[in-house]
């Protein structure tokens, strides 16, 4: 998209949210703005698209995940954890996630925690 079509679709996709704010299945307008402004390079964006979702659709384990990368680059270690917590009691098996948790806390030399 160009940015002329981006504003446009930004615009389309918040009257949207605000039409139906409870919307989070496929193709909903928070993961549709959250991709938009990920390509755009808006991250304060992205972050509370991402945000937006997941506290909408607590069971979405792909937008955890995406949050959870973007905290762990920024060293967003409590929100980091948060949000890995959550998608632990999501999916208790994933690896990826109770690793990175674990290294949330030992940032922050929670290290008893760390190993849980």
């Amino acid at each position: 998209m160009v940015k002329g079509e981006n504003e446009d679709a930004i615009e389309m996709l918040k009257k949207a949210r605000r039409l139906i704010p409870d919307y989070v299945h496929a193709g909903n307008p928070y993961r549709l703005l959250a991709d938009i402004y990920k390509k755009t390079g808006d991250l304060e964006g992205q972050i509370r698209e991402l945000e937006a979702l997941t506290s909408i659709d607590e069971n979405n384990i792909e937008g955890c995940k995406e949050l959870a990368q973007i905290y762990y680059d920024r060293r967003r270690d409590n929100d980091l954890i948060d949000i890995l917590s959550r998608a632990t009691m999501i999916n208790p098996f994933d690896s990826k996630v109770r690793n990175m948790r674990g290294t949330a806390y030992e940032r922050q030399q929670r290290f008893n925690e760390a190993i849980i």
